[in-house]
């Protein structure tokens, strides 16, 4: 009877351990807050292509220098161009979410049958036994030990009976949110479709006139040339907005690491400093812009170059020289789209002028990763890549870091 009784307690234990298990319900937050971070990214880029084309619409107004409006409607299209690529990578991953909240939903509604037939089941036993059942078993126990033994049992049954009650309001409550999900997901994929057909016409019109407005730029030297001052000036400014960004950012604590956002993992990485003179060229090609300052012969104007400007083909693949973590994938004036890796110790990478980026903010990359293409975006029309290499966000010589014997074709 003694070993009935503790027979009887420890699979009143179990069922007490079984049911108090703890359950993962992180999936539904997590889609939440992707698609809150995806809002915040289409919002900012929504801002930008309608400052931008409210800028074109001025200039035309007041009918601004032959030069200014090269610029902005290189600028328009570059633009453009960069927010059609991310209204692509955009819907591709709701689309990765939506799947998810689907499985997400599915399961939930085969967890919710199986609750439900479980509870159905008790309470069918409880109404054919009576309310007093429990209480008469307890009665015909032989023995002290057989009757508390009974007692926990019944207990714990009755435990079990909230806590399947509970998680089955718990799973209709994310059933209902998953729902919710789901059409917002959906809604926002089709309303991204509708950008994209409407952007592509607008990136045709800007191209024509970009252009048409760089044709005319070739003939005339004077208005290259002041074209090209205009860009200059631009990218100055970016180059102190990027600074600025970049003194903002978290920074490294004593073992090297980054910390970027709530959620995020640590960055592991290597000593970048103890690379200097050996990292792998972000992509082959000829040098046409060294870092420093440097006097324009055409303009007679003084420019600093924060990196190196690398002439390749169009689509050219450009890899990240480093392990790291991207901590911004944008677009800015006289960058054009660019992308910027913390490599740890406060030491940056950063890349401009792409014409395709394949990696989004927050993502892990390694030594040699392909992180885009080359193109045209924040230039006059030549395709290049613009490399920095920063400490902080003070620039150092790329050509110093980079390996010699492993350069520039």
């Amino acid at each position: 009877m003694r070993r009935s009784g503790r027979t009887i307690l420890c699979l009143s234990l179990a069922a007490t351990c079984g049911a108090l298990a703890p359950r993962s319900s992180a999936e539904e937050p997590s889609l939440a807050r992707r698609l809150d971070a995806q809002r915040a990214v289409l919002r900012q880029l929504q801002t930008d292509l309608v400052q931008v084309q409210e800028e074109a619409t001025s200039h035309r107004r007041v009918e601004q220098d032959a030069a200014h409006r090269l610029v902005e409607a290189s600028n328009r299209a570059s633009l453009i161009a960069h927010a059609l690529g991310e209204y692509a990578r955009a819907e591709s991953a709701l689309g990765r979410d939506l799947a998810i909240a689907s499985a997400r939903e599915a399961r939930l509604h085969r967890d919710i049958e199986r609750r439900e037939e479980t509870v159905a089941r008790r309470v069918r036993v409880l109404y054919m036994r009576g309310r007093m059942h429990p209480f008469r078993r307890a009665l015909l126990a032989s023995s002290l030990t057989h009757w508390l033994a009974a007692r926990q049992y019944f207990a714990t049954l009755n435990r079990r009976d909230e806590i399947d009650i509970e998680h089955l309001q718990h799973d209709r409550r994310d059933a209902d949110s998953l729902k919710i999900i789901y059409r917002e997901q959906r809604a926002m994929i089709e309303t991204l479709a509708v950008d994209q057909r409407w952007q592509r016409e607008k990136l045709l019109v800007a191209q024509r006139e970009a252009e048409r407005l760089l044709a005319a730029a070739k003939r005339n030297r004077q208005l290259a040339e002041r074209a090209a001052a205009e860009l200059e000036e631009q990218t100055q400014a970016s180059q102190e907005k990027i600074a600025d960004y970049l003194a903002a950012l978290p920074r490294s604590d004593a073992t090297g690491e980054n910390r970027f956002g709530r959620g995020t993992p640590p960055l592991p990485t290597p000593d970048l400093a103890a690379e200097k003179g050996r990292l792998p060229w972000p992509v082959r090609g000829q040098v046409t812009g060294r870092f420093g300052r440097h006097r324009d012969a055409a303009t007679r104007t003084w420019t600093r170059n924060r990196g190196i400007d690398i002439r390749v083909r169009r689509g050219s693949q450009v890899a990240a020289v480093a392990d790291g973590q991207a901590v911004r994938v944008d677009w800015i004036r006289g960058y054009g789209t660019f992308i910027i890796i913390s490599h740890g110790r406060n030491y940056y990478t950063l890349y401009a002028h792409l014409g395709a980026v394949t990696v989004r903010r927050d993502d892990q990359v390694r030594r040699g990763q392909a992180i885009g293409v080359s193109g045209d975006s924040g230039t006059l029309s030549e395709a290049k890549v613009h490399f920095e290499l920063l400490s902080g966000h003070e620039a150092l010589d790329p050509l110093e870091w980079l390996a010699r014997k492993a350069g520039p074709s």
